[in-house]
């Protein structure tokens, strides 16, 4: 994909690398690459957003609950998912393909397409004519993986939801498209990016790719496999141990990019695992472009005693660590991954899972026992 772009940052989805094309401390998130030759790679931003006017930047995405309700069974709540699959430009390898995650949201009542963004630190929507109705929290900034800042403002939504989900009543940041259409972040008819900031409202998530794709919220794990650790930042960033090269890396879980990303360093230093495959052009919501290489993995990535063939792509994520506020994190883990397994995510007890969709396991792991 020699003109794929990446869309960074608070604004941008680093597709490919772009949501938040990896900003040091702001709010926000996404990465997203494409070529004009309809590839798309949404790489999960994380963008940071200063906020510079209100002291209550980071309040709950959910209204409390009565202590009476909490003793009640919850109702199953369940939204759709589309994965938005794009194949590679020309010149790519043909086996490659990026993959999105959108999902039906509601913001009082005003019914949008949003990406689902786990790499966004927080929830972003576009600056539209609905947008400008909502009432103004405080003035903000977010800044993209190149490093230019971007002005936006802080809004309060009173009620987000997605299919029968309830997400409460967040503050969500409210994002002018950049001047360059090609890097927005707003495409496939999206109009928002729900982050780990409303995700983080409900106990468990699972998500469910094996027949018409769906997310659930807050119910016990319908599918029996391994269980893993789960790993959150000081920023609220999941992250999961995944096997790489016959070793294991923690690795940033990002629903919000389309392909997978490695640390250039990283890959370099283990070229028995990361071969070389073509290179790829990225630009962040600032309009920064650069030349990236895009990566086989060779040997494939095992998760949750699963092994998986794929492509990765390289970028400059050094500034990941401070951004995350977390060390020795070298890879994304995108889209073109993680739709390929069913997962279950318990939040609050801090364990995951994964389910084979048509795979067997690695011989000798956890998953493979009885």
């Amino acid at each position: 994909m020699t003109k794929a772009e990446l869309k960074a940052g608070s604004l941008a989805m680093f597709l490919a690398l772009g949501t938040a094309v990896f900003a040091p401390p702001a709010r926000g998130g996404g990465f997203g690459a494409w070529s004009d030759a309809s590839f798309a790679s949404s790489l999960g931003a994380i963008q940071r957003g200063a906020i510079q006017k209100s002291a209550a930047a980071w309040r709950p995405a959910a209204r409390p609950q009565a202590s009476w309700w909490r003793k009640k069974a919850r109702q199953l709540e369940i939204a759709p998912l589309t994965v938005q699959k794009t194949a590679g430009a020309s010149g790519d390898p043909p086996d490659m393909t990026a993959n999105l995650l959108l999902i039906p949201c509601d913001f009082d009542g005003h019914q949008a397409r949003c990406v689902l963004d786990s790499g966004n630190a927080t929830t972003f929507v576009k600056y539209d004519a609905f947008s400008r109705g909502l009432d103004r929290v405080s003035g903000a900034e977010m800044e993209g993986a190149s490093g230019k800042k971007v002005e936006t403002a802080l809004v309060q939504a009173n009620d987000l939801s997605a299919g029968t989900i309830d997400f409460g009543s967040p503050q969500i940041f409210r994002v002018r498209e950049p001047e360059k259409a090609a890097g927005s972040p707003f495409r496939y008819g999206a109009e928002g990016y729900l982050g780990i900031d409303v995700l983080y409202s409900k106990d468990s998530l699972e998500f469910d790719f094996g027949g018409a794709s769906r997310l659930v919220a807050d119910r016990p794990p319908s599918f029996a496999a391994a269980t893993n650790r789960l790993s959150r930042t000081p920023t609220g960033h999941v992250v999961v141990s995944i096997g790489v090269g016959g070793g294991d890396i923690p690795a940033l879980w990002d629903t919000g990019t389309s392909l997978t990303a490695v640390d250039l360093k990283y890959a370099k230093a283990h070229p028995d695992v990361f071969v070389p495959a073509g290179f790829t052009r990225t630009s962040d919501a600032a309009g920064i472009i650069q030349k990236t290489t895009i990566y086989r993995v060779k040997g494939g990535v095992s998760i949750g005693g699963y092994r998986l063939d794929g492509y990765a792509i390289g970028m400059d994520l050094s500034h990941l660590s401070g951004i995350l506020q977390r060390r020795g994190i070298s890879v994304i883990l995108g889209g073109n991954f993680i739709t390929r397994l069913d997962w279950y995510l318990n939040l609050r007890r801090k364990t995951w899972s994964v389910s084979p969709i048509g795979l067997s396991p690695v011989p000798g792991s956890p998953a493979s026992r009885p």
